[in-house]
């Protein structure tokens, strides 16, 4: 749901969120329900989607 003073984004059915960003980004929170934390890297299972390949119909994961 948006605020209607500031047009930021309230949820509806989520307490809160953990938001985990790579050390040196500019990011920064603006509502508290948002829990941000830096990390100097993000390890990624091998698993993870990062695309869906329409023709082969399939999921393509991240690849490192």
């Amino acid at each position: 749901m948006y605020d209607p003073y500031t047009g930021l984004i309230w949820p509806l059915r989520v307490a809160c969120a953990d938001v985990l960003v790579k050390e040196g980004l500019p990011v920064g929170k603006t509502l508290d329900w948002v829990n941000l934390q830096f990390a100097p890297e993000i390890a990624l299972p091998d698993d993870v989607w990062a695309d869906w390949d329409a023709t082969a119909q399939k999921f393509l994961t991240v690849v490192k």
